[in-house]
């Protein structure tokens, strides 16, 4: 994973960094490995070896590293690193750690170490120092008219030229698996009929992922090919002889099957829930074999985060073509 954040920090010259939940056996701690369960692995906030070492003196970052939120106090309680708080705060500090995303480090707590000498000023200016000159750079202590940034007001957004921008990374963003005799793109045809099926062929708030904005507006997926075809029948796949009666009439069939993200609920995957399976939830993998093969053309369109297994949709003459989005 590091030759990723080696680019950000080299190439791109980052001015922040965000120590994780998980724990390494790369690096090194101010208290030594990590414990016998953990097969020795450092917390990543714990981990001077990568935080101090590596991306300060050998990478030349010049930023501050800041905690995913709740991982100081993961240090303790979850990878049992420390026994206290004052360690943890010592390891964290110690390891080139500066500012706590969560509530571990507030203001009682750091006040009494800093008091009774268990985590010393100079480590704290340190610390400080590192995270105000970033502010200094953005410009959070001038005056709001003299920065670039304060100016910007609502008429910015969702302009025309950000729609487009949008929309050029969400072509880019879209992966072609399979297209066999050139199946895609479909023609624009006021005649053609074509049936959306499947969960996320109707998806709005879907579509928005994790860790989303809201958007000033969403167009699904069928709402996007009623604009071009001549005629649109649509089922969401949860009666799987409608979805095949449509299918048996359709020019095109395009599935939209996949994933659920934390926009929606009950999510499939988001922050904190993990999948035990790449198979497609909820027997999405009869639905489309039912579909196919009554269909005159299978486009597979798979609306996902994570990764899923399609393989036999890879290897199917029934499916033309397959779209991850």
């Amino acid at each position: 994973y590091l030759p990723a954040f080696q680019d950000g920090v080299v190439t791109g010259a980052a001015t922040c960094v965000m120590c994780s939940y998980n724990a390494e056996t790369y690096g090194s701690g101010v208290y030594g490995n990590g414990s016998e369960a953990q097969s020795g692995a450092i917390p990543s906030c714990a981990n001077k070896g990568l935080l101090n070492d590596l991306i300060r003196d050998t990478w030349g970052f010049d930023g501050y590293v800041t905690s995913d939120c709740g991982a100081v106090s993961d240090v303790m309680n979850t990878h049992a690193y420390t026994n206290t708080s004052a360690d943890t705060v010592n390891a964290v500090m110690q390891a080139g750690m500066d500012t706590d995303c969560g509530s571990f480090m507030d203001q009682g707590l750091m006040s009494y170490l800093l008091k009774a000498g268990t985590i010393t000023q100079e480590l704290a200016d340190s610390a400080l120092s590192r995270l105000f000159k970033v502010q200094f750079r953005l410009g959070f202590f001038d005056p709001p008219n003299s920065v670039p940034y304060g100016l910007i007001d609502e008429s910015a957004v969702n302009t025309e030229a950000h729609q487009a921008l949008a929309k050029e990374a969400a072509d880019q963003s879209m992966v072609l698996l399979k297209n066999v005799n050139a199946s895609l793109p479909l023609n624009a045809d006021r005649s053609l009929k074509v049936a959306m099926i499947g969960r996320n062929a109707n998806a709005s708030e879907n579509m928005q992922g994790n860790y989303y904005g809201d958007a000033p507006f969403l167009v699904t997926p069928l709402e996007g090919v009623s604009r071009y075809a001549g005629s649109v029948v649509y089922s969401d796949g949860s009666d799987v002889d409608h979805a095949v009666a449509l299918a048996a009439t359709a020019d095109v069939t395009v599935l939209v099957v996949g994933l659920t993200s934390e926009a929606v609920s009950p999510s499939d995957e988001a922050e904190g829930k993990d999948r035990t399976s790449l198979i497609l939830p909820y027997d999405q993998d009869t639905l489309i074999g039912a579909v196919a093969n009554v269909s005159r053309q299978t486009s597979l369109v798979i609306m996902s985060g994570g990764p899923v297994d399609v393989t036999q949709w890879r290897d199917s003459d029934k499916v033309q073509s397959i779209m991850w989005c």
